[in-house]
Parts: structure tokens; sequence; C-alpha cells
């Protein structure tokens, strides 16, 4: 995998342009867990050149990777790549918090891609892999059907404990994790499929034709929503007078607008 250079690493204030130009990398460039040589300055002008192993960031063994680190709440990357994955392959970009939690962004084969985001969605073990880790090791079950920390075994030492079972494919799929109602899931799958969907369902709002209402209406929000939200701001006084100002800011017209688009839909589609 080559990466292109000139991509813009923000550092404080400043910004860090590193041009692969042949020489060494500076120091504030670093690997994961070891020394990793498998790379070159010089193999093709202007790029960086990788040669990929076969470990992952999830190994204790030493992954093709080299990095930066964020020393920003706020920052941007890029990277652009010359790669074309194998069958199992991928390159990209990752952004990791410990040795085993990690974000990444990579390019793989879209056929195996595919077939990955669909056992999220219907294979049990997949999705309790990625929520709760290895059985065992990072849970176990509990008498009640529950699962939780096996014991000597928490949050702080566990090396997986993600706590978001929201984030990855069919939630329902999902053990429970003990503290929790057992039957929670099921609970929330009928509750699902028994509930009532909204008659607006499929109707989307043409903002175009109250461009300038909008405006003024954001504009006043802004103004007023840190104050109130924080209570920097007298909600006994000033609540009334930011109402008043999106009543006379054009809020009636927009609350119409939207109405008679959607009354308008709705005959359309009954």
């Amino acid at each position: 995998m080559c990466c292109k250079n000139g991509g813009v690493d923000i550092y404080g204030n400043s910004s860090v342009r590193t041009l692969f130009d042949g020489k060494p990398l500076g120091w504030e460039w670093n690997f994961f867990r070891k020394f990793f040589d498998g790379y070159s300055m010089d193999e093709r002008t202007g790029w960086l050149t990788l040669y990929g192993n076969k470990f992952t960031l999830d190994d204790k063994d030493t992954p093709a990777f080299i990095g930066r680190r964020i020393d920003n709440f706020e920052f941007r990357a890029e990277i652009l790549m010359d790669y074309v994955p194998d069958k199992f392959g991928e390159a990209g970009i990752a952004i990791a918090h410990t040795p085993f939690v990690h974000y990444e962004f990579v390019l793989t084969r879209k056929d195996h891609a595919m077939k990955f985001i669909n056992l999220l969605f219907t294979d049990e073990d997949v999705i309790n892999l990625m929520n709760f880790g290895i059985e065992g090791v990072h849970w176990e079950e509990k008498p009640d059907g529950t699962i939780g920390f096996p014991e000597g075994v928490d949050s702080s030492n566990s090396g997986y404990y993600l706590n978001a079972t929201w984030i990855f494919g069919n939630q329902f799929l999902s053990r429970v994790w003990e503290g929790n109602d057992p039957d929670s899931r099921q609970i929330a799958l009928e509750k699902q499929e028994n509930a009532l969907y909204s008659p607006a369902i499929g109707f989307t709002v043409d903002t175009s034709l109250f461009e300038n209402e909008l405006t003024s209406i954001n504009n006043i929000i802004e103004e007023y929503r840190n104050g109130l939200i924080s209570g920097v701001l007298d909600p006994e006084t000033e609540l009334p007078a930011f109402l008043e100002k999106l009543e006379n800011g054009g809020m009636p017209e927009i609350l119409q607008s939207c109405q008679q688009q959607y009354d308008e839909w709705k005959a359309q589609n009954q």
C-alpha cells in the first residue's frame, strides 16, 4: 500500500506537513506496540510504502501501522492510498484509543464486507462477539440468563468493554447485561412490532419555500441556545423573550407552510 504525501496533521494551532521524499520519518511518527520496519520512504517518490503483514490492530504482534499521536480534541486526518485489496487484505486509516479499542476506516473487498454486514444482522455469535468480546474471557452467563463480567474482571481490566450494544447490527440478537430485565430484548421487539406508524412517514418538508424565515429562526436559536441550556440566562425572563422573538421572526409562517405541504402530500398519498 502506498500513501501520497501532502497530508496535513493538526497539532495545537499549527499544521505540520510531512513530505515523503525519502528522508527518515520524524520523531512525531510512531508504531503500534513494537518497532515496525516494513515500510519504505524511497521505493516510490513522494509516497510512503507500507508492506502489509498478517497482523491486525487486535493482535498482540505488530501490525503494518505507522501513525501520529492525537494531541487535540479537534483535528482533520486525510489519506490518499494506492491499494487494490485481495481476497482478505484491507488498508486504510484508524483511530486507536487503546491496544484493543479502535475505529477503522478501511478499503476491502466489497463482497466480503457485505457478508460481514449480513452476519451482524443474522448471526447471534457474531453480534455478541462484537458487543461483548469472548465468552469466558470478557463475559460469562449469569444464573438469570443475563451476562456479566467473570470473577476478577471489571470494566477497568476487561480489555474489551464497549457498553454500546446499539452500535452493531441487530440489537435483538444481543445478550442482556446483568442488572437489566432478562426479557428486555423480547419486550422491546414486541413493542416495536406492535408500534403505531406515523401517518407522516415518507413526507419531507421543502424548506426552500421559507428560506428567509428559517435563517431568522436559526439565528434566534443560536442567540439563546447556550444561555438557556446552561442556565446562564434566567428562564423566567429570557424564555418568554425567546418565544416572542421566534413568533416575530417567522415561526408562524414556517409552521403554516409545513402544515400546508403535509396536507397536500397526505391528500395525494391516501
